[in-house]
């Protein structure tokens, strides 16, 4: 079977990036602050990576979008960063998205208190590790954040654990050192991955790219974190 390669035209590269931009600012309030690439798949590899956004100075993370064209022989590599998951968009003439594979979930942990003592990331939000997750990143939009995932990531890394405190009941009853109960936490947890998934791959399919003879079946999302490689 010959391959079936998707090109990107300058038009439809932009299209993505203000696509792209525009769902993390739906779903996540703030656009992704690290590089953008797109990678297009034939059924050996990879093929003609398009840079949408670089990175920032000293930064790492990186997004990338992997475009198989419908009826390729190629399933997305997993090697290259943390792949948060795939979708299947609607065979022409429909426009959409058919089905959405989550395998790792990003956590937007929403803090109302967040603005008040943290600096934000200038660039945008970036992702880390999630603490108490396995198969879970998190997103972080301060430089605060930032640093403590990196010290977090340090940690487990080197097999640390967290102390217990045990000499102090009150506190673990949830009460301050003045005997009242402490203020609970301003914040919840939302798993975000399928809406984000779901905005990108309507994206792509909006974009039309690969036209009607070598149309996109399928998008999958990956992340770079910090100090991961994704040539």
């Amino acid at each position: 079977m010959a391959d079936e390669q998707v090109t990107l035209s300058a038009a439809e590269a932009q299209a993505l990036l203000d696509g792209i931009d525009a769902a993390f600012e739906a779903v996540l309030h703030g656009r992704f602050g690290g590089g953008i690439d797109v990678a297009m798949l034939r059924n050996a590899d990879e093929e003609d990576v398009r840079v949408l956004r670089m990175p920032g100075a000293g930064m790492e993370d990186r997004l990338r979008l992997l475009l198989r064209a419908r009826n390729a022989l190629h399933a997305p590599a997993t090697g290259r960063g943390v792949i948060i998951g795939t979708v299947s968009l609607s065979p022409p003439p429909s426009i959409g998205v058919d089905d959405v594979s989550v395998l790792t979930e990003i956590i937007d942990s929403r803090d109302v208190n967040e603005a008040a003592d943290a600096t934000y990331l200038g660039t945008g939000v970036v992702f880390a590790p999630a603490s108490d997750m396995q198969a879970a990143l998190s997103v972080v939009r301060s430089s605060e954040a930032a640093a403590q995932a990196g010290q977090r990531s340090t940690r487990e890394r080197r097999g640390w654990l967290p102390q217990r405190d045990r000499n102090n009941p009150g506190r673990a009853l949830g009460l301050g050192s003045n005997g009242h109960r402490r203020s609970p936490a301003a914040g919840f947890d939302l798993p975000v991955s399928c809406d984000l998934l779901q905005r990108i791959g309507g994206v792509v399919a909006s974009a039309g790219i690969g036209g009607s003879d070598r149309p996109v079946g399928a998008v999958s999302l990956v992340v770079q974190t910090g100090a991961g490689s994704m040539p």
